[in-house]
């Protein structure tokens, strides 16, 4: 796994990209930053699982 890793470093890295983690990555909605902060402390899900599950319940609202 460690070579695996390597290479597609390597392959990224001649690309000029960056890979970083989803915990670094901004979130930039007043609504869910508002909907987060009041359910934080309830959850162990990470930030961005609670961002990827606000995104499809919005999604499949619009849909109806």
């Amino acid at each position: 796994m460690n070579k695996l890793k390597k290479i597609i470093r390597n392959i990224i890295d001649s690309m000029d990209y960056r890979a970083a983690p989803f915990s670094d990555m901004k979130i930039i909605d007043e609504e869910f930053e508002e909907i987060y902060e009041k359910c934080r402390e309830y959850t162990v899900s990470s930030k961005v699982s609670l961002y990827a599950t606000y995104k499809a319940i919005k999604y499949i609202i619009k849909q109806e």
